[in-house]
C-alpha cells in the first residue's frame, strides 16, 4: 500500500491485523476475492494515513483498498472481535462485519472522534481517544466513558494482558483491572512519561516513549525498568 504525503494532527503508523479461520467464518461467507470462490486461510488487513483500509488475500504480495462507508481516511487502529472488524480513525470509529465489504460509523457516545488504539476482552472493547477511553460491551456499540484516574485525556495506545488493561498517554502509564473501572497511574521507575506505544511479550510489558527510552514490566505496571535507548536523538518509539 502507498502512503499518500498528506499528514494530520496526530503522529500516525500503518495498523495491521490477521482475521482468523474463527472470524472468517464468524463473518459469513467471503465475497469476490478472485481466487475462484475459495476462502483463505487468512486475511490480512492494513490501515494507512490517508488510504484508509487495505485487504490482502495473499499474506501481503497484493492489496486492495476497502473504504466503502469509511469518511475519514486516517487510520489509527484497528481489532477485530469475533467477526466484527473495528477501525479507529482522526474523524470516528468505523465497524465492519462482512469482512470489510462495507462499513457502518459507530461512535455514539464517544466525546472525541480521533479513535487511537483498542483493547479487546472478552465480550468488551476498550477505544483510546483523544478525549480518554470508552468501552462497549455485546454487539451494542454505545460508548460508555471510563477515565477515573486517568490524568492525560489522550490515549495513545492500549492493551489487556494478564489480567490487567495498560493505557499509555502523555502523562504516563495507567494500569487497571480488565473491566476498566478505575485507573492508576503505573510510572515508578521511568524517566520519560510520555509514553507512545506498548507491546507484551509473555508476562512482559514493554513501552516506548517521546524520547527513545524503552521501558519494562515484569509486575502489571508496578514497576519499570529501562532496557534500551535509542541511540539517535529525536526519535520516539511508535510501535
Amino acid at each position: 500500500v502507498e502512503l499518500p504525503a498528506a499528514r494530520s494532527a496526530f503522529a500516525h503508523r500503518p495498523a495491521l491485523v490477521w482475521l482468523p479461520p474463527a472470524a472468517l467464518a464468524a463473518a459469513g461467507p467471503l465475497g469476490d476475492a478472485g481466487d475462484g470462490g475459495r476462502r483463505p486461510v487468512v486475511l490480512l488487513l492494513a490501515g494507512t494515513p490517508g488510504g484508509g483500509v487495505s485487504i490482502s488475500f495473499d499474506m501481503g504480495q497484493s492489496w486492495r483498498r476497502i473504504n466503502n462507508g469509511i469518511s475519514n481516511l486516517y487510520v489509527n487502529a484497528l481489532a477485530v472481535v469475533g467477526g466484527t472488524i473495528f477501525v479507529g480513525t482522526d474523524g470516528g470509529l468505523f465497524i465492519s462485519t462482512n469482512q470489510g465489504g462495507s462499513w457502518t460509523a459507530a461512535h455514539n457516545g464517544l466525546t472525541s472522534l480521533a479513535v487511537l488504539s483498542f483493547a479487546t476482552g472478552e465480550n468488551t472493547i476498550w477505544a483510546g481517544t483523544q478525549g480518554g477511553v470508552f468501552r462497549a460491551t455485546g454487539n451494542v456499540y454505545d460508548w460508555t466513558p471510563g477515565n477515573r484516574g486517568i490524568v492525560s485525556s489522550l490515549v495513545r495506545e492500549m492493551l489487556i494482558t494478564e489480567g490487567t488493561l495498560f493505557a499509555a498517554s502523555p502523562g504516563g502509564v495507567y494500569t487497571a483491572s480488565d473491566r476498566g473501572a478505575g485507573w492508576t497511574t503505573a510510572t515508578k521507575g521511568m524517566r520519560d512519561t510520555f509514553v507512545w506505544s506498548l507491546a507484551a511479550v509473555g508476562r512482559d510489558v514493554f513501552a516506548g516513549t517521546e524520547s527513545g527510552l524503552i521501558y519494562r514490566t515484569s509486575d502489571r505496571g508496578r514497576n519499570w525498568t529501562q532496557v534500551y535507548k535509542i541511540p539517535f536523538s529525536g526519535l520516539a518509539v511508535y510501535a
